[in-house]
């Protein structure tokens, strides 16, 4: 983090955190570098006055620009840091899917607004903190819940924070009758939790479906009887979860928020693919890689591609056929060789149903099959 202040009553103005257009000739790279330049500092976009110790003069700031006061500018850049950790932490967990990031951003935003009201004295505003997530299988829709219920957790509106993922088979039971006390005993496991129901349109499967009906209204009873103390999140593909509402308003209208889930593009599933190869500690060559990323999109056929589900059935049968190939070899096997991925872990199987990748071409002309690739799927 670099801060940017006015060195004594004389000089230009600059900004912390890169807002706005820096024109300030003093830059510092840590809080302590500006002992000596007692003055006036930006943080963000708000002006605050510093001492020659790094303390905040609230006399001449004033008690605009933080929700808390803080006894120095040490402990505000240390709050910062840690918000930026926190961030870049995030951004590296989920590869892709700003869109439906920004949308579960906002909902907790809405969130923590309301708890900010309320500590102020504030009436809060009505919100649902329910979701519809819709999308492919495999585009992050679990692990997008469980960041969901961390950060709702976090806000102290859940006491657990736990997820409890279920379809129909785990909420809808044979017999007239059982489908209520199945559905409330999963119900009940998941309060002060995030109860997420894959495949949710799928719990009513036509208009005579008794069992499923019998479902639905156990779970719209309970949702209303324990609204402060679970969220609820029906996921599914896009088409299938919209029929489901429209056809179940009660559902609808309990129900405002809803997150959608694109299709991961090729370099995003080349990233997935990537990061998977460095947490095992294996090691591939770019060509290789994408040559991989080409045998995952070749699966993508119509609406029910796998995107990362393709990605990690990918992965597992490089494992095995490594595994396979490196039995193979002498007895005393190294370290980079349990390593190395080789083109001959990524080919097709015998079952896979998609065309073959053609055969490696010699050293001579791979440069050019690899700029066609290249080519073919946006990858540089």
């Amino acid at each position: 983090m670099s801060l940017l202040a006015k060195k004594g009553s004389t000089g230009k103005w600059g900004y912390i955190d890169g807002l706005g257009e820096s024109v300030f000739p003093f830059v510092f790279d840590s809080a302590s570098d500006f002992l000596e330049n007692e003055g006036k500092v930006f943080l963000g976009l708000k002006a605050f006055f510093i001492d020659s110790k790094g303390k905040i003069n609230w006399e001449k700031t004033g008690e605009n620009g933080l929700l808390k006061k803080h006894e120095s500018i040490f402990e505000y850049v240390a709050l910062r840091e840690k918000e930026k950790k926190e961030e870049d932490k995030k951004e590296k967990k989920f590869i892709g899917q700003s869109q439906a990031q920004e949308a579960i951003d906002q909902i907790v935003a809405m969130a923590k607004v309301n708890v900010l009201r309320k500590s102020k004295g504030l009436p809060e505003a009505s919100i649902s903190l329910h979701a519809i997530f819709e999308g492919n299988p495999g585009t992050g829709k679990t692990s997008f819940a469980r960041y969901y219920a961390e950060e709702i957790k976090n806000l102290g509106l859940l006491k657990k924070g736990h997820l409890v993922e279920v379809s129909r088979s785990d909420l809808v039971a044979g017999y007239q009758g059982q489908t209520a006390i199945k559905t409330t005993e999963v119900f009940n496991s998941a309060l002060d939790g995030i109860l997420f129901i894959d495949e949710a349109y799928t719990l009513k499967n036509s208009a005579d479906d008794s069992f499923g009906v019998e479902c639905l209204n156990t779970l719209l009873a309970l949702m209303e009887n324990h609204r402060s103390r679970i969220v609820v999140i029906l996921a599914g593909y896009q088409k299938e979860m919209r029929d489901f509402l429209d056809a179940n308003p009660g559902f609808k209208s309990r129900i405002p928020n809803t997150v959608s889930f694109q299709d991961f593009n090729d370099e995003e599933l080349l990233l997935i693919l990537e990061k998977m190869f460095k947490e095992k500690h294996l090691e591939i060559s770019d060509e290789n890689l994408k040559l991989a990323v080409v045998e995952i999109a070749n699966k993508r056929r119509g609406k029910y591609f796998g995107n990362a589900r393709e990605v990690r059935n990918l992965f597992e049968r490089v494992v095995s056929q490594q595994a396979q190939r490196i039995l193979k070899l002498k007895d005393n096997v190294s370290k980079d060789e349990l390593q190395k991925i080789f083109y001959s872990d990524i080919t097709s199987d015998l079952s896979d149903d998609t065309e073959n990748l053609p055969p490696v071409p010699e050293e001579g002309t791979k440069k050019k099959v690899f700029e066609k690739l290249d080519g073919l799927i946006g990858l540089k």
